[in-house]
């Protein structure tokens, strides 16, 4: 008895799965990532994967957002990378942790990514080089220069003065 070729649709689906078995994924993603199979097969294996649960681009995107704000990323940073994944910021709206939500302003953000750097910072470095260091941390994480300086301000106290000497 003849073996039948499998279903281009249901090979798409069990490559999916594989793929989400490492980490959770866009449909964005994962259309990327199986752009292999024929566009029927992909897209009836993401209607499946959708309905059963397996891909939800809100949650994901809330999900992100959380960690980001969580890790002291900007607001900014934090709306570019979920847009590298195929996410837009609204879908991360409805928990009130979005990007958008007022209570996470700039400066908030800022000002809580300040005081987890600082923290880590070793007490044994010179002023300078702790504000150095405290405002290359902030721009990395994506916050303006003037969020990064108010919040350095705000938990360094002023700047230090450079010696003229």
């Amino acid at each position: 008895m003849p073996r039948t070729p499998p279903d281009p649709a249901d090979k798409a689906f069990r490559h999916a799965v594989r793929l989400l078995r490492a980490r959770a994924r866009s449909t964005t993603e994962l259309r990327e990532r199986l752009a292999a199979h024929p566009p029927h097969a992909v897209d009836h294996a993401l209607r499946r994967l959708v309905e059963a649960r397996l891909v939800d681009d809100a949650a994901l995107a809330r999900d992100l957002t959380e960690r980001d704000l969580a890790h002291g990323r900007s607001r900014r940073m934090t709306t570019a990378r979920l847009r590298t994944r195929g996410l837009e910021p609204h879908d991360a709206a409805p928990t009130g942790a979005g990007p958008a939500d007022p209570g996470h302003s700039d400066a908030a953000l800022a000002l809580a990514a300040a005081r987890q750097v600082a923290r880590r910072l070793p007490a044994s470095l010179a002023p300078e080089a702790r504000w150095r260091r405290l405002l290359g941390a902030l721009a990395r994480l994506g916050h303006e220069p003037d969020a990064a300086h108010d919040a350095a301000r705000a938990v360094l106290g002023d700047p230090p003065c450079p010696d003229t000497d």
